[in-house]
């Protein structure tokens, strides 16, 4: 029993370390390589990283959930990022990964400006940010 309890966890180990779908780009970008556009400010390779891994979640059910995964890149109020994401919807205003990714960082934003207390115990102001931040990420 013990060599088939051992011999059942290795091919399961083994099998989990195999890609899900062989030759599938979509696997190969990762939160790395959107940094690396980032920094080049490269929106138009952004754009198309995003419009192609969209479509890949549309057909690939494994795959539906790489765009969140990639979006959480833009889960910060880094000054680089949230230039980046400016400038992005300013080059495709009418790209839904764009607004998208704004939105994730003025949700961040909001979030870091208003601090983890309770309202009651957070300044008026940063309350006051907080909630303009939310209402553009809306």
């Amino acid at each position: 029993m013990r060599h088939v309890i051992n011999l059942v966890c290795t091919v399961f180990f083994m099998a989990s370390a195999l890609p899900l779908h062989a030759g599938n780009p979509f696997e190969e970008v990762t939160q790395l390589d959107l940094w690396h556009l980032i920094e080049a400010g490269d929106v138009q390779g952004a754009e198309d990283m995003f419009a192609q891994s969209f479509a890949r979640g549309l057909t690939d059910p494994p795959n539906r959930d790489h765009v969140r995964w990639l979006y959480e890149v833009f889960g910060t109020s880094a000054p680089k990022v949230s230039a980046f994401a400016l400038k992005w919807v300013e080059e495709f205003p009418d790209s839904p990964f764009s607004h998208t990714a704004q939105a994730w960082v003025h949700y961040q934003t909001g979030f870091d400006l208003r601090g983890d207390k309770f309202a009651r115990e957070t300044y008026h102001d940063a309350l006051r940010l907080f909630y303009e931040h939310h209402q553009k990420a809306w």
